[in-house]
C-alpha cells in the first residue's frame, strides 16, 4: 500500500474521532433512533415491524431538546450535559416517539447490540453508551480510503490512465468533510457508504473489465448483501444488471443478457432473508418507516410548487450540511444545490465526450444514481399520499465516494489517450 494512502488512513481515522467526540452524544442523524434499536435487540430477538416501536424513553430524555435535529449550539450547556447524568433504561420505558428505524434490517443493529448488553452489564451512562458505539462504528468506516484507492487503481486501468493517480482518491473521504461528521455517530449509513462506495465498486469494475459470469454473480451477490444492511440498498439490485447489459467488454446480446440476468438473480437471492421476511409478514418488500397515521400527521398539507420546494430543500440541507459539516444557512443550501448540478454537468460532459470513458462511468455513478433515483420515488410517494415530502436526502450522494476522484481525473484528461488506450477518431 503507498504511503500517502496510508497517511489519508490515518488522517481519516483522526479526522472520524475527533467528529465522534466533539458531536454531544444522540446528536446525528436519527442517532437516538438508531441507538434504540441496538437496545431493542439486547431484549428482544423478533424484529418489530413499522409503527410498533417506540424509542426508549432513557434515549429521549438525554437527546433533550435537541432530539432529531443534527446538531446543537455550543452554549446549549443543559443539553449536553443530560446524556451523561441519565442512566442507560431497559425496553419497557417506551416514550411516544415512534422510532422509524424499524423499517430497517437488523443486521446493524445486532452488531452494535452486544455493546448495548455490555453498557447495560456495567451500569453507564446513555452517553457513555454513545460513544462506546461511536467508536465501533468508526472502526468500520476506518478502511473507506482504502476502498477508494483499490476503486480507483480499477477504474483507471479500464480507462488506460497512470496507476499512480489512485493514491489521491484515498483522499477523497477526507475533502467531503460531511462524511466523517455523518460517519463518526450512530448510523446505519457506515456500512452501507462502505459496502457500496467500496466493497460493491471494485466487484462491479471487476465485473465490466472482464464480463465473467463468475464476476457477475459475485457482484450481484454483493449488492444483494447491501440490503441486509439499509433499505434503500434495495436501489443497488438492478445496478448489477445494468453493468452486465451496458459496461461489459463487447459480446454478443445473448451473452451479456444472460450474464445479467444471472448477476440480477443473484442480488435478489442474496437480499432475500430481508425482503422475503417482509413480504410474508408486512405485504410489501420493503415497508416505510411510519404508519399512515403518524405519517399524515407529520406532514403540513399543500400543493405540488410547496412539495417540490420542500423536497430540494430537504435535499440542499442535508447534502449542505454533508459539506459544510453543520447546519447549513439558506445561501449555503442555494450554492450547494448549484454547484452539485453544474459539476456534474461538466463532469458527465468532459467523460462522454470519449467514448472510451463510457463504460467507466457507468460502473462509478450508476450505485449512487440509482439510490437518488429510489429516494425520489419514496419522496414522490409521500407527496402523493401525505402531501409532503420526505426521504430526500442529499447525503445519500455519498455512495458515490470511491468513483469520484479518479472519474474527475478521468474528466481533466479529456480525450487524451493513456497507456494501452489509442486516441478517439
Amino acid at each position: 500500500m503507498p504511503r500517502g494512502v496510508r497517511v489519508c488512513v490515518a488522517a481519516w481515522g483522526a479526522l472520524l474521532l475527533v467528529w465522534g467526540l466533539l458531536i454531544p452524544p444522540l446528536q446525528g442523524n436519527d442517532e437516538a433512533a438508531h441507538v434504540d434499536m441496538a437496545v431493542l435487540l439486547t431484549h428482544h430477538a423478533a424484529w418489530p415491524d413499522p409503527g410498533q416501536r417506540t424509542i426508549d424513553q432513557p434515549l429521549v430524555t438525554a437527546a433533550g431538546s435537541g432530539y432529531g435535529v443534527t446538531a446543537v449550539r455550543p452554549g446549549d450547556v443543559a443539553v449536553r450535559a443530560l446524556p451523561w447524568r441519565v442512566p442507560l433504561g431497559t425496553h419497557e420505558q417506551a416514550s411516544p416517539i415512534p422510532d422509524q428505524q424499524a423499517q430497517q434490517p437488523p443486521t446493524w443493529y445486532a452488531v452494535l447490540a452486544p455493546v448495548v448488553w455490555l453498557g447495560e452489564q456495567t451500569g453507564l451512562s446513555v452517553g457513555h453508551l454513545d460513544l462506546l458505539l461511536r467508536l465501533l462504528g468508526i472502526l468500520c468506516a476506518l478502511p473507506l480510503p482504502v476502498l477508494c484507492w483499490a476503486a480507483a487503481r480499477r477504474l483507471l486501468a479500464m480507462t488506460g490512465q497512470p496507476a499512480a493517480w489512485a493514491p489521491l482518491a484515498a483522499a477523497v473521504p477526507l475533502l467531503v468533510g460531511g462524511a466523517a461528521r455523518c460517519l463518526a455517530t450512530v448510523t446505519n449509513d457506515t456500512p452501507l457508504l462502505l459496502a457500496s462506495a467500496g466493497c460493491v465498486l471494485l466487484l462491479l469494475l471487476r465485473y465490466a473489465a472482464s464480463g465473467a459470469r463468475r464476476h457477475g454473480v459475485e457482484a450481484g451477490l454483493a449488492c444483494g448483501a447491501c440490503v441486509l444492511l439499509k433499505g434503500v440498498a434495495f436501489a443497488l439490485v438492478p445496478v448489477v444488471g445494468v453493468v452486465g447489459l451496458l459496461a461489459v467488454p463487447v459480446l454478443s446480446r445473448r451473452t451479456r443478457l444472460t450474464g445479467a440476468a444471472l448477476a440480477t438473480g443473484a442480488a435478489v437471492l442474496a437480499s432475500a432473508p430481508w425482503w422475503l421476511r417482509n413480504l410474508i409478514e408486512l405485504g410489501t418488500p420493503q415497508p416505510r418507516g411510519l404508519t399512515a397515521v403518524q405519517a399524515a400527521g407529520s406532514f403540513a398539507a399543500g400543493g405540488p410548487r410547496l412539495s417540490l420546494a420542500s423536497a430540494a430543500n430537504t435535499f440542499t440541507y442535508d447534502l449542505g450540511a454533508t459539506l459544510w459539516n453543520g447546519q447549513t444557512p439558506q445561501w449555503g443550501q442555494d450554492i450547494t444545490l448549484i454547484a452539485t448540478l453544474l459539476g456534474g454537468i461538466v463532469v458527465l460532459s468532459a467523460l462522454l465526450a470519449s467514448r472510451r470513458h463510457l463504460r467507466p462511468v457507468v460502473v462509478a455513478l450508476a450505485p449512487a444514481v440509482s439510490v437518488v433515483l429510489f429516494t425520489a420515488r419514496e419522496a414522490l410517494w409521500h407527496w402523493q399520499h401525505y402531501g409532503g415530502v420526505s426521504a430526500a436526502q442529499g447525503r445519500y450522494l455519498l455512495v458515490g465516494l470511491a468513483g469520484a476522484a479518479p472519474l474527475s481525473r478521468s474528466a481533466c484528461t479529456g480525450s487524451r489517450a493513456g497507456p494501452g488506450c489509442r486516441r478517439p477518431g
